[in-house]
């Protein structure tokens, strides 16, 4: 019998912690899958750990602490079983409650390692004995409060919840009406009152029943959408117990009859034969008893792709309305296998909703008003109140749901889609439903369409006059639109111009005053005019930038090169931007190479670039923070990189980064004078040039611009580009 109990206790902890583990996998982010995992995780350790603790070829101390964890992960299990029952059935007030019975049960199950739960074991006949501690009725009274609690969580969910939801929660209540008081009766009753321990071992036996429910649940009424992997692995397990069989009815022959078992050899060589035998039957065995498992619990299994595919051929094909309903009708019910399908058409012209002539005093005008009043897309009659009027009469007429069709662009109900019962008798699925109300909108965008064809083809001559008409005025306005651009540009051009000539006095008086040219100045002061000339740097920057995108308008922006030392015209404007890099507290870092070649370049729109990566640098770098300026003589190129540890760019606005008079969010909240035009105005420059910009960002850890030329573009100079 320990065998037996033994097998028993295995083929309940692996079906339990299977159909767990592909709960979980199937969506770990679900709550109900979650608990359902964990659930079954603690039922396993329990199983396992009451046959240990009542094996006696075991010590008395692994027996105490078998039974430690046996009374602990009871209690766990109780408590889960609880949760479970919760989620299943989607009570929210029982949620509360339990979450409050947390911690007073945490302190019962420490209790359970100490003697005041168990104080000791000693073997009676073939199990352990356990004599209880002074705290035992406190422990019996928790459990038996969880388990009665759960009980009457699922029993409430039976009676409030409709369809297949129901279903899950009656079959789990019945088995554990069944299976529970047998439970407490053998494990924890009998044991307490009479000190015989003799049906623990068979007690545990009755957890096969909520097994088979569970996996009832799932094959036939898709709890969890596990189905397909349960069935497949019932396949599985058969092919391989049909094989085992056959090894084992095979072994008994040869060895009763050709007493193999006296020569090591043969064995081996019957061992070996078998082997390549069973692995030559198996592939063939398993399909075998998958295509049975399939018809016995896939009868109604289709692709949902393939139904999707057929209907839409149908309906992009066809504008006649007849062919569409009847064809659509075909369809849907040849995938879902139920009885029939029918298509009621409500809307017409007028809009009125009429008697339905193929059902028996089914009046489509009193769903359409119960539609209107619930606004729902379906009705599914399993999950309508036993007390609506309406359920009798659905069923009467064999109805299992109705789809509405309703026109979004109108706001209206044109009609249904009635749906029998299936042939096999199962409910419909989460995914039928989904399927259905994928087709009810397809079809309604079809019907639609047949009902306003002939009013489309007498409007495409009055629209395409319309059409005209507003092309007309849309040219006028582009015209428009483009004098005033025009405009915009020559403003742009002529005030950047006048600027520039008064900005290039403040700059030069502002230049001799820091010198000391008009007397000394105190360092208040030089602070002071410090700020106003790097302003008026800016100012420069932001007028070039101007000129450059007027000229780029005209056709009149020209590359002037000539020659360029990279590595000095980097140090004179990082010179430049010394100041600012002390006040804001930032490292300002570059290490000249040493003897970097000449190149040519236009040195006015190079130095501006450079000017911006760096300038920006600092702008968006938090005081106390780095940015590292490199110049990279490479075999065929070179590379100049500005990396900071600012706020950087967010992915979903880098590409429009370098686009003209765009700005990232943040770069906006940080700094709100900015044109946009500095990356816009680099990019062009560079390109221009022959290079191409680098740029590399990361949303709050800082960002590299830069650019690189191939050192055979810039060697020589050549012709001016435009």
């Amino acid at each position: 019998m320990g065998d037996l109990y033994l097998i028993s206790n295995w083929i309940v902890t692996v079906a339990l912690l299977l159909l767990g583990l592909m709960a979980l996998l199937r969506n770990y982010k679900s709550k109900i899958n979650l608990i359902f995992f964990i659930f079954t995780l603690a039922l396993a350790v329990w199983i396992m750990s009451s046959y240990i603790s009542n094996d006696t070829t075991n010590s008395k101390t692994i027996s105490l602490y078998g039974n430690y964890i046996v009374f602990l992960f009871s209690l766990i299990s109780g408590y889960l079983l609880a949760w479970f029952s919760i989620a299943l059935s989607e009570n929210r007030f029982a949620e509360k409650i339990i979450k409050i019975s947390l911690f007073p049960l945490f302190i019962v199950g420490i209790l359970c390692f100490t003697p005041l739960i168990i104080k000791s074991v000693q073997i009676q006949g073939s199990v352990y004995a356990i004599t209880f501690g002074p705290l035992v009725i406190l422990y019996a009274l928790s459990l038996l409060g969880l388990l009665t609690y759960s009980l009457i969580i699922l029993r409430k969910g039976v009676k409030v919840s409709r369809g297949s939801k129901q279903q899950h929660l009656k079959l789990l209540y019945v088995s554990m009406v069944i299976a529970l008081p047998f439970l407490v009766i053998t494990e924890f009753i009998l044991p307490t009152v009479t000190g015989w321990f003799g049906l623990t071992n068979v007690g545990i036996l009755v957890m096969i029943l909520p097994t088979l429910g569970l996996y009832y649940s799932v094959v036939r009424l898709k709890l969890f959408n596990v189905r397909l992997a349960v069935v497949r692995s019932i396949g599985f397990i058969i092919a391989v117990g049909a094989i085992s069989l056959i090894y084992g009815i095979i072994s008994f022959i040869v060895i009763k009859f050709l007493n193999f078992n006296k020569n090591v050899s043969l064995q081996e060589l019957f061992n070996v034969v078998f082997i390549i035998f069973s692995s030559s039957i198996f592939y063939p065995l398993l399909r075998f008893f998958r295509r049975i498992s399939d018809r016995l619990f896939y009868q109604d299994s289709y692709n949902p792709q393939n139904l999707y595919d057929e209907l839409n051929s149908l309906l992009v094909s066809s504008i006649d309305l007849n062919e569409i309903i009847e064809k659509s009708q075909e369809i849907v019910k040849k995938y879902l296998r139920v009885v029939f399908v029918d298509v009621e058409i409500i809307y017409q012209k007028k809009n009125k909703p009429k008697l339905s002539e193929k059902f028996d005093n089914f009046n489509v005008d009193n769903v359409l008003n119960y539609f209107l009043k619930n606004k729902q897309d379906y009705l599914v009659v399993d999950e309508i109140e036993e007390s609506d009027l309406h359920k009798s009469n659905l069923e009467k007429n064999n109805i299992s749901a109705i789809f509405r069709l309703y026109s979004k662009t109108n706001q209206r109900i044109i009609g249904y889609i009635l749906i029998s019962n299936k042939k096999s008798g199962n409910i419909l699925s989460k995914i039928d439903i989904k399927v259905l109300e994928t087709a009810a909108n397809e079809m309604t965008i079809a019907i639609e369409n047949v009902f306003h064809y002939e009013e489309i083809a007498n409007f495409a001559n009055t629209l395409q006059s319309k059409v005209d008409s507003a092309t007309y005025k849309l040219r006028r306005a582009n015209e428009k639109l483009q004098a005033l651009d025009e405009s915009k540009d020559d403003f742009i051009s002529m005030a950047s111009h006048q600027l520039r000539t008064p900005l290039t006095s403040v700059k030069g008086y502002l230049s001799m005053v820091l010198e000391g040219d008009a007397g000394k100045v105190s360092k208040v002061q030089k602070d002071m005019l410090d700020q106003a000339y790097f302003s008026s740097q800016r100012m420069t920057y932001i007028i070039s930038d101007l000129l450059n995108v007027s000229r780029l308008k005209t056709g009149k922006f020209v590359i002037e090169r000539s020659k360029v030392n990279l590595a000095k015209l980097i140090e004179e404007e990082i010179a430049q931007l010394t100041e600012t890099a002390l006040n804001k507290k930032i490292d300002l870092i570059y290490d000249k190479p040493k003897n970097f070649p000449d190149f040519y370049l236009d040195e006015t729109k190079t130095r501006q670039v450079v000017m911006n990566f760096m300038d920006n640098a600092l702008y968006y770098t938090p005081q106390d923070g780095e940015v590292r300026v490199e110049l990279i003589d490479k075999e065929k190129t070179i590379e100049f990189r500005v990396t900071d540890n600012g706020i950087g760019v967010p992915r979903k606005e880098q590409v429009h980064l370098f686009t003209k008079f765009y700005r990232a969010g943040n770069a906006r909240k940080v700094r709100p004078d900015g044109t946009g035009l500095g990356l816009y105005m680099a990019k062009k420059v560079i390109v221009a040039e022959g290079g191409s910009i680098i740029f590399e960002s990361q949303e709050g850890e800082g960002s590299t611009f830069g650019f690189e030329f191939s050192k055979d573009k810039i060697s020589q100079n050549s012709e001016a580009d435009s």
